[in-house]
């Protein structure tokens, strides 16, 4: 109990905090470091990311011809919503690491915003806290808020751990309302596989590959740490392999000790 007490407090901890402390480095040398990756590439990828997702997302919930086809076609567009899912999560990180639009940073926020919106109905301001608490302390229980309690270090029970963490009353609510809202026009079949399964698929899918993989501690994984960012990569999965899974999050000990490197261009800097 006590140890959950502390992870808990962990959390409560990082709303508080201070926004955006970058670690190990000054603010001013980071931010300069990530406006060396100019600000063209990260809101071009932002924008082709958005569009592709709610192109996506309107052909698994409205397109007749997936609606009416076989089970093969309904699976495929429910795999390639959640794949963008996750990509639009992935662009709301980086705009948390200040990579989509480094020149103006009330564009990049304005973006990080709207994606987690669009993610969850999330909060963009507690993910921000979050996420540089975790950047400082990572994998450590109490201080990171996105590691286990310490105790419940399974896959299932620390998936369950991090979701609630990160669920608050007026989410449930936004989420609830537009699930409603959709029931309403459309078969709740077509809301569950076009809506619910992608993105429940998406947020497992960030958690096993952004979380679970690269932070599981050595006697679980079966690989130490490699070095005091506690984080490991995956060299033995191609670069493909790595955009396909999670858009570079495989490279995690590189996003762990680069953390102004953006996520498209993680695989330019492999440690192997």
């Amino acid at each position: 109990m006590a140890e959950k007490g502390r992870h808990l407090a962990g959390r409560d901890a990082v709303r508080s905090g201070p926004l955006f402390t970058p670690p190990q480095m000054p603010r001013h040398e980071y931010l300069r470091a990530a406006r060396q990756n100019g600000s063209a590439c990260g809101l071009a990828i932002a924008a082709c990311i958005l569009v592709a997702w709610v192109a996506a997302l309107r052909m698994s919930l409205f397109s007749a011809q997936v609606a009416d086809g076989p089970l093969a076609l309904w699976l495929l567009s429910s795999t390639a919503t959640a794949w963008l899912y996750t990509a639009v999560f992935i662009t709301a990180h980086e705009a948390m690491h200040g990579l989509v639009c480094p020149d103006w940073p009330r564009v990049n926020h304005a973006i990080g915003w709207l994606c987690a919106r669009s993610f969850a109905h999330l909060d963009y301001r507690v993910l921000i806290h979050a996420h540089w608490a975790h950047h400082r302390s990572p994998a450590q229980p109490g201080l990171d808020p996105d590691f286990h309690d310490g105790v419940h270090r399974g896959f299932a029970r620390w998936f369950a751990s991090f979701m609630l963490g990160y669920l608050s009353a007026d989410q449930l609510v936004s989420m609830a309302f537009s699930c409603w809202l959709l029931a309403a026009v459309l078969s709740p079949t077509r809301v569950l596989v076009g809506w619910v399964l992608p993105l429940c698929a998406s947020s497992m899918q960030l958690f096993f590959f952004g979380t679970y993989l690269p932070h599981r501690e050595p006697d679980l994984a079966g690989v130490p740490y490699a070095d005091h960012h506690r984080a490991r990569s995956k060299y033995t999965w191609c670069s493909a392999v790595h955009v396909a899974t999670c858009l570079n999050f495989g490279l995690h000990h590189e996003h762990h000790a680069l953390p102004f490197v953006p996520w498209w261009r993680l695989h330019t800097v492999r440690f192997d």
